[in-house]
């Protein structure tokens, strides 16, 4: 049997030693070694932020503080006010005049509740008489009507519903039942209908014993806007409606505009060194 003798092995003093060959040291150098564009990526982490981004990051920043400031606002904001916000500010003190003094005033609260759930665009067409336009379900409604504050209980005017003609109708609202009114179509048939709004704001109709809701879209879409306010209301605190806030980022802009003269300062002064030893 022939023995073959072992490469790369050397006999010193009783002990073995084993020398590595070129191959395996290469290999190692290469495994703990990075790659080339490791390092190349590691030096330009290391550099600093170009002076354009570092005045752009901080112009960005004082513009949308000074943006967002209510007092910058209001010299900005135009003091004109539109038709559509005169019309629906002179509803709005119209339907305070139908609350009574005395007793439950039920169109007082059927109007409110009209404008904050179905909010519809509303339009002066007249002495104390408005247009209001807004969708329920899967119809649009066109209302007219003619608000008296010596006859609180009562609205009258026209309706149009979907491509439908207009119909006069008549509203009556009774103290006893403040959630519920009736209403009569001046049409052919002079039907009669009863309405309802409960406490979430569905708009109902009914019929018989069955309760139809026509609203329920703008029921949804109302309960989300008032989550939304609660989610802004958590925040209250990080706005400029804040004025401590508002302080703070103000103290905030002024210490990083110090920061940056302290800076192009610096780096003025090196420059201008750098220029001398050349």
């Amino acid at each position: 049997m022939k023995i073959q003798t072992i490469k790369n092995i050397q006999y010193f003093d009783n002990n073995i030693n084993f020398r590595a060959s070129k191959s395996l040291e290469s290999n190692l150098k290469n495994n703990f070694e990075p790659p080339e564009d490791n390092k190349n990526r590691n030096n330009d982490s290391r550099k600093p932020i170009p002076e354009w981004a570092r005045k752009g990051m901080l112009l960005t920043i004082v513009f949308f503080a000074f943006k967002n400031d209510p007092y910058v606002q209001n010299l900005f904001r135009s003091n004109e006010i539109s038709q559509e916000q005169k019309d629906r500010t002179e509803f709005l003190t119209n339907v305070q005049k139908m609350r009574k003094e005395k007793g439950k005033s039920a169109s007082f609260y059927h109007l409110n509740r009209l404008f904050d759930i179905e909010h519809p665009k509303i339009k002066a067409i007249g002495e104390n008489a408005y247009s209001l336009d807004f969708n329920l379900d899967n119809k649009k409604i066109s209302l007219e009507m003619h608000l008296d504050e010596n006859n609180k209980d009562t609205i009258s005017g026209n309706i149009k519903i979907g491509q439908k003609d207009f119909v006069k109708y008549k509203a009556i609202f009774s103290a006893d039942n403040k959630d519920e009114f009736k209403v009569l179509l001046k049409d052919k048939e002079n039907k009669k209908y009863i309405f309802g709004r409960d406490y979430f704001g569905e708009f109902y109709k009914i019929d018989g014993k069955k309760k139809e809701i026509l609203n329920n879209k703008n029921v949804e879409e109302h309960k989300q806007y008032l989550e939304m306010l609660d989610d802004l209301e958590d925040f209250k605190f990080f706005t400029n409606q804040n004025d401590l806030w508002r302080k703070l980022n103000i103290l905030l802009i002024i210490y990083l505009l110090f920061q940056e003269s302290k800076h192009d300062k610096i780096r003025r002064k090196n420059k201008h060194k750098d220029s001398q030893d050349f």
